[in-house]
């Protein structure tokens, strides 16, 4: 696995005062119980991991694609739909696709790209929107 702790900082250093909170979570819901207070706030979250047999290249191991879901929170306390949250939601998001698509990790085999963005909900007048990013690295070299 990935060592989500890099990605966390490299949002930490590049969002500045943009959010209140970068965390990491095990999980969207997990991350969504921490949501009430800070907004904007943005969450790494683990996803998934597929792995590619590469004894046929000559690599001891595989090539393991992670994906690793960004949770971002915008809250806007006078509108309960969310309507008014939409604007500071642009600009975390936008944010974080500078901070992190493109980037190397230094235990990754490839750059991190966005794979998926959507609208996960809406939470005590808080909209939730999660956006996928892949990066690919050798497991078990």
């Amino acid at each position: 696995m990935l060592d989500l702790k890099l990605w966390q900082a490299r949002l930490v250093s590049e969002l500045g005062s943009i959010v209140k909170k970068v965390g990491y979570s095990s999980g969207i819901a997990e991350a969504l119980k921490k949501t009430v207070v800070l907004s904007p706030s943005v969450y790494v979250v683990p996803k998934s991991e597929q792995n590619e047999d590469r004894d046929s290249t000559g690599f001891h191991g595989s090539l393991a694609t992670a994906s690793t879901d960004i949770v971002i929170v915008a809250r806007d306390y006078g509108d309960a739909t969310g309507n008014r949250a939409t604007d500071e939601l642009k600009t975390v998001t936008d944010a974080v696709f500078s901070a992190l698509n493109g980037w190397l990790p230094s235990d990754a085999s490839t750059r991190i790209h966005q794979r998926s963005s959507k609208r996960y909900g809406m939470l005590k007048g808080a909209l939730i929107w999660v956006v996928t990013y892949d990066c690919q690295y050798i497991k078990g070299e």
